[in-house]
């Protein structure tokens, strides 16, 4: 969310950032994306309730216990969805802005020399292949704090996304209705909080005010306390549901803090290399959209399964994961740069070719130099 100042572009004119462009189009399709990605899955979690639970009659009048709610009984309804995404994405979205065929010359240097390359590096993306440093990657401590701050968050966040509609209709009896305005209303406050997290940690980054590893610990640690904290609350809360509710909105809302968290670490540890430590710390952590459900399913499985004290461990588990991942990342977690990037190690070529040709260091430091460079990072 940083912008960057307007820079002199070839002609000698200056494009101002804030044009709108084919950048801005294609943001507003990742904005539709993102929504339709929420709104599904929060719709088949609610689906699934209402496919395995049977319906109560209306005339049934529970009582509280130690093991269920009493009911919330507004009449029941369907709805459905329908997704146009894919067809505008196929039509304004290119690999990078050099081959993009309706983006303006002003435009597409604006964006290069934002990023620092050439055009020539983007004129044709298929010839361009980054050495992949998979040793050095793997023998990083950071990227492993980074992974487990990964799996800690995707452990609460698929905890809530699958199981929130089941805990609001087995034990807090809201209807169908009812239940999906509430299961997408997290979602609904995280995503309006995503807007003013970014901009306060972009000012804090701007007014120097905090370092980059600093934010990104800062951030997420509180994000994940504060998770954590509210997890257990709703542990507490019973069948207080207005209590329970508000608690889980806390709990998927304060997540946003990670969009100026850990989320960016990949990118800060090395831009060149950011989608391949994506993939990898977003397959691990994906993992537990698995677990997370499966270890629901055992603890609540089973007749008197869906009691208040079951799902109190599933909510304490998920809290535990959060404060481990917290702690992980605080103490282990950085967003320097690494020296295996593909630009640090350029650099670092570069300054061992020149040393060497200025006859200030000897054979034998230039040697070891170049080789703790270039290890598993040929050019």
């Amino acid at each position: 969310m940083t912008i960057i100042s307007a820079e002199p572009v070839t002609g000698g004119t200056e494009y101002h950032s804030g044009r709108l462009g084919q950048r801005h189009l294609l943001m507003l399709l990742l904005f539709f994306g993102c929504i339709c990605k929420q709104a599904t899955r929060v719709g088949l979690s609610v689906a699934m309730v209402a496919m395995v639970k049977p319906p109560i009659a209306l005339n049934i009048t529970l009582q509280y216990t130690d093991v269920a709610c009493p009911q919330n009984l507004p009449p029941p309804s369907n709805g459905s969805e329908l997704q146009l995404l894919p067809v505008p994405w196929i039509i304004f979205a290119r690999d990078s802005p050099s081959v993009h065929p309706r983006i303006s010359h002003e435009e597409r240097q604006y964006i290069l020399t934002s990023l620092g390359r050439r055009q020539s590096q983007y004129a044709n993306p298929k010839r361009r292949r980054l050495p992949i440093p998979w040793k050095r990657i793997f023998r990083t401590g950071a990227f492993y704090a980074i992974l487990v701050a990964e799996f800690a968050h995707n452990w609460g966040y698929y905890t809530i996304l699958t199981n929130l509609p089941t805990y609001l209709s087995n034990i807090q009896h809201y209807s169908i209705k009812k239940n999906g305005l509430l299961s997408a209303l997290p979602y609904l406050v995280r995503w309006i909080s995503v807007f003013f997290v970014v901009l306060l940690g972009d000012c804090l980054l701007t007014r120097k005010i905090m370092s980059v590893s600093l934010l990104r610990s800062t951030f997420s640690g509180v994000s994940f306390v504060l998770t954590a904290a509210a997890l257990i609350g709703v542990g507490y809360a019973g069948c207080d549901s207005t209590l329970a509710v508000s608690l889980l909105v806390v709990t998927v809302g304060v997540q946003s803090l990670n969009s100026s968290g850990y989320f960016l670490g990949y990118a800060d540890m090395s831009p060149e290399l950011a989608g391949v430590l994506v993939g990898l710390g977003n397959g691990f952590g994906t993992t537990t959209g698995i677990l997370a459900p499966l270890v629901a399913g055992v603890l609540t499985n089973g007749p008197g399964g869906h009691s208040i004290q079951n799902w109190k461990i599933v909510f304490f588990i998920a809290a535990g994961m959060y404060l481990f991942g917290a702690v992980i990342y605080w103490v282990f977690g950085s967003a320097e740069k690494q020296p295996w990037d593909p630009t640090v190690a350029a650099a670092s070529s570069a300054k061992v070719a020149v040393t060497r040709q200025e006859g200030t260091m000897d054979k034998k430091e230039a040697d070891l130099e170049e080789k703790v460079t270039f290890i598993d990072n040929p050019s």
